[in-house]
């Protein structure tokens, strides 16, 4: 009777199988956490389109929430504002003298790389330049997906490899019988 291909995956190729799956399953969780990156990605880049220069502050906080932190500062301490022209800059800092940094920390799964800042005239309540983005240093605490996605990507392996484990010995019994010596005195 010829070896049925499952024995020699669950006897002579078991460990290497079992890296392979627990590596495949990692491999797949990195691949959905990627994909989720780019969606969210694409959420604030749809989100930041929006935003426009003389946009009401309830429109702002309306499209992209509160802001995760603010900051005054005098006009005179401005530092260059991208997507300005300087002499739009010249312009705000003569009619403005004082603006409000709104920073909006953009927390993509699994990392916080950077954040966007607006700058908003609170007397008149209006956005003065459009958002740019910043480095962020945020160091709240983790999301709940986030928790979710590095439980999973420890657990599953672990899962995985018990799977194959469990199934590796219903098919031994199953079709082990076979290739296993048989006593011919019959004890």
């Amino acid at each position: 009777m010829a070896k049925d291909w499952r024995i020699s995956i669950c006897t002579r190729f078991r460990p290497l199988t079992a890296v392979v799956l627990v590596i495949v399953v990692f491999l797949s969780f990195m691949t959905m956490g990627k994909a989720v990156n780019r969606q969210q990605r694409r959420t604030w880049n749809a989100k930041l389109n929006l935003v426009k220069v003389g946009m009401t502050r309830s429109r702002l906080i309306e499209i992209l929430g509160k802001p995760q932190s603010t900051a005054r500062m005098g006009t005179d301490k401005l530092p260059w504002m991208p997507y300005t022209s300087p002499d739009e800059t010249e312009r705000i800092k003569r009619e403005h003298k004082e603006l409000v940094a709104y920073f909006y920390d953009i927390g993509f799964l699994g990392s916080h790389p950077a954040g966007f800042e607006i700058y908003l005239d609170e007397n008149e309540e209006k956005t003065v330049s459009k958002p740019f983005m910043q480095l962020s240093f945020w160091d709240g605490p983790p999301s709940k997906v986030e928790y979710i996605f590095v439980f999973s990507l420890l657990i599953c392996p672990v899962v995985v490899w018990l799977c194959f484990r469990s199934w590796c010995k219903k098919q031994v019994r199953k079709y082990g019988s076979g290739i296993l010596p048989q006593n011919p005195s019959g004890t």
